[in-house]
């Protein structure tokens, strides 16, 4: 019987790269990620990296605690809030609003819907998962790399 230690555990940094649209939102910061085991299902990977992020830039950036959902949203735009904002003239980010209550949950399922309808992809030493069920092993040196391409101004 192998219970997991601490010892075991392998933390992974994950980037965030955002290309095209504005840039009037700071990046999100890389994240370090636990695992309790080398191979993770991409799903899992997404989630907690979602849920790694929230909690970073919530701790880390309180005075843009209100906008933590503004930056995220530039990450997880659905396609549908793209042709939305294309109907009415413009692509943009959302703007900052007073206090949002952040649902963990709610931006996990958003980026997983956004990962299986490619609005987003990830490289994981420089292999690209498919599927949210595909399988990684990974090592305290991944290189992984969460990639937005963001429509540009016009088209």
């Amino acid at each position: 019987m192998s219970e997991t230690t601490l010892s075991e555990t392998i933390d992974v940094e994950v980037a965030t790269l955002v290309f095209g649209g504005a840039a009037a939102l700071p990046p999100i910061e890389p994240v370090t990620v636990c695992f309790a085991t080398e191979t993770v299902l991409i799903r899992e990977l997404i989630a907690r990296t979602v849920a790694e992020q929230i909690q970073v830039l919530l701790e880390s950036r309180k005075e843009l605690a209100a906008h933590t959902q503004d930056i995220l949203s530039r990450q997880y735009l659905s396609d549908e809030e793209i042709e939305q904002q294309a109907r009415q003239g413009r692509v943009h980010f959302p703007t900052p609003q007073e206090e949002r209550t952040i649902e963990v949950q709610t931006e996990i399922d958003k980026a997983l819907r956004g990962f299986g309808e490619q609005r987003f992809f990830i490289s994981i030493d420089g292999q690209q998962p498919q599927s949210l069920d595909d399988k990684v092993l990974l090592s305290r040196y991944s290189q992984i790399v969460f990639i937005r391409l963001m429509p540009l101004v016009g088209g």
